[in-house]
């Protein structure tokens, strides 16, 4: 450790505390998922990342016993350096140390305005137990006049699978569902449209089955459409498959209400929120914090511990195409309009 560093500061004791609190409550978590045998990719990634974290937390305690009196930094053409909170702490985000306060966050470490504001509004807010969560992607239901023609939401997906109404296929014994995710760009509609053929007279458990495949398949292939979008940071953020996955539920599972939701997930406050927000900075922009499955990615803070995805979520599988029973809407089918 360089002898610049500034002696028996504050921050870097309370640096010390918040990450020997979060390497104790990771360590148990990772102690516990190895006992149960579960999730070995999981277990890899946690043993990498308390690695990293402490030799971060190493470096802490080193610079606890930096010199009392360190030399002055040197002489400069534009006159005498001046040491600054973030050198102070560059030893030890070299060394790995992920969890830093708020305001000690690097020079390219930005929070962005927009979910500044969102944070502060309650729309997207920190859970322990389901990570990042957008309430617009999870709870809106569109209102827009074009919703029912291009099968928008969740809803309007299971509405068209329970009661079998849409367009019949004239040669098979099904019917076609139509399901979109867009949105609207000078009063132009750019997203993913699709349609399918699912089979007449299924069990209720095989049609949500169905609408999960659905909605699964589509609203992977809108956020790959949005990362080829010039600035296409947005997709795949932390928070957008996971609300929508929750949405889902709220939608098409009888007594998931926002609270049962809420209570589940283990929703922080506004302030929680944006403090973890601060703790990692660009976390809706930066690729590494892409998250590209329905589960959650977390991020380890003083507010939440032994984190896990509820078991709630977890109960509808996607099915399976097959071609009698559900598939995408092909040629074969043609097109009879069912009367109402």
């Amino acid at each position: 450790i360089d002898n610049k560093i500034k002696p028996d500061s504050k921050e870097i004791k309370e640096l010390q505390s918040l990450a020997e609190t979060t390497i104790a409550a990771k360590q148990k978590e990772l102690e516990l998922l190895k006992i149960n045998g579960q999730n070995p990719e999981y277990i890899a990634s946690l043993g990498s990342w308390l690695n990293e974290q402490n030799e971060g937390l190493a470096c802490l305690k080193t610079i606890e016993v930096a010199p009392t009196n360190p030399p002055p930094p040197p002489e400069t053409k534009k006159g005498p350096a001046q040491y600054d909170d973030e050198f102070f702490l560059e030893p030890c985000k070299l060394a790995g140390l992920k969890v830093l306060p708020p305001s000690k966050a690097g020079k390219n470490d930005k929070l962005d305005p927009h979910y500044v504001e969102n944070i502060n509004k309650g729309q997207q807010v920190y859970s322990c137990n389901c990570g990042w969560i957008d309430l617009n992607h999870a709870f809106t239901e569109t209102r827009r006049k074009d919703a029912v023609a291009l099968g928008l939401g969740a809803k309007n997906l299971w509405m068209q699978i329970l009661e079998e109404k849409g367009e019949k296929s004239m040669r098979n014994n099904g019917f076609k569902v139509k399901y979109s995710q867009d949105v609207l760009k000078a009063g132009i509609s750019i997203g993913i449209h699709r349609e399918y053929f699912v089979n007449f007279g299924l069990n209720i458990n095989i049609k949500k089955q169905i609408a999960m495949a659905i909605f699964q398949e589509v609203s992977i292939a809108y956020e790959s459409l949005q990362s080829l979008q010039p600035f296409g940071t947005s997709s795949f953020e932390p928070s957008d498959l996971v609300s929508n996955l929750l949405g889902f539920y709220f939608f098409i599972e009888n007594g998931f209400t926002k609270d049962k939701i809420f209570k589940l997930c283990d929703i922080k406050s506004v302030e929680e929120s944006m403090n973890i927000y601060k703790l990692y900075p660009n976390t809706f922009n930066d690729e590494k914090y892409k998250n590209k499955n329905f589960k959650p990615r977390f991020f380890p803070n003083t507010f939440c511990s032994n984190s896990q995805f509820p078991k709630e979520f977890q109960t509808l599988k996607p099915a399976l195409k097959k071609n009698n029973i559900f598939r995408d809407w092909n040629f074969t089918d043609y097109s009879l309009i069912i009367e109402k």
